[in-house]
């Protein structure tokens, strides 16, 4: 039988195990602080924001009513930050998620990996950027080249409807002549002799 100096120490470590576990949603939002989660929303954010300026100069006046409105749809009730989560729950286990947090926490080469991977990533679309607007006549000219090919379709399609026109007018014409004449005289099934002879 155990004596009691010895039940204590093992009530001691059940007890610290218990306070210490984290549940499911914890641990992903644990894990969002190990990541920098809301460190990398705020720069992704800014990059959007300056991507839109860039792109449409037009904007920039509304620069603080566009990231107001950012904001509003991002961190208001952490909207991102709660949809993501539900998506981590989601996508592992509570198990997971902790052997994730102690890969991370005891590998600093893997905490320093995603978080340079995450500017990299938006270092690549700054520069995929640069070389669009770089690159923007290409764009115009294959834009206006569309157009004409358009245009000339539309032409075609016009010229197309007119010629059938002319042929459906043709027809009732050729309609009408036959009508009004006679076939050969030998048959004698002219619509204004032989036919009603024939019915006769």
């Amino acid at each position: 039988m155990l004596s009691f100096k010895k039940i204590i120490p093992i009530l001691i470590i059940l007890c610290s195990f218990n306070l210490w576990a984290r549940t499911h949603k914890e641990a992903v939002y644990y894990l969002f602080d190990v990541i920098k989660f809301d460190s990398t929303l705020d720069k992704t954010e800014e990059v959007f924001l300056k991507q839109q300026i860039d792109i449409f100069p037009s904007i920039k006046p509304y620069k603080k009513a566009i990231k107001n409105f950012l904001n509003i749809c991002i961190h208001e009730d952490n909207y991102v930050k709660s949809k993501m989560a539900d998506l981590y729950q989601a996508s592992y286990t509570e198990e997971e998620l902790e052997e994730l947090i102690d890969v991370i926490e005891l590998n600093p080469i893997v905490a320093k990996y995603i978080d340079k991977s995450s500017e990299m990533t938006q270092q690549l679309f700054e520069t995929v950027q640069k070389r669009m607007e770089e690159r923007q006549h290409i764009l115009e000219d294959m834009l206006k080249k569309s157009e004409e090919l358009i245009s000339d379709s539309d032409s075609d399609s016009d010229s197309d409807d007119d010629s059938d026109s002319d042929d459906d007018s043709n027809s009732d014409d050729d309609s009408s002549y036959d009508d009004n004449t006679g076939s050969d005289d030998n048959t004698g099934f002219g619509k204004d002799s032989g036919f009603h002879e024939y019915n006769m």
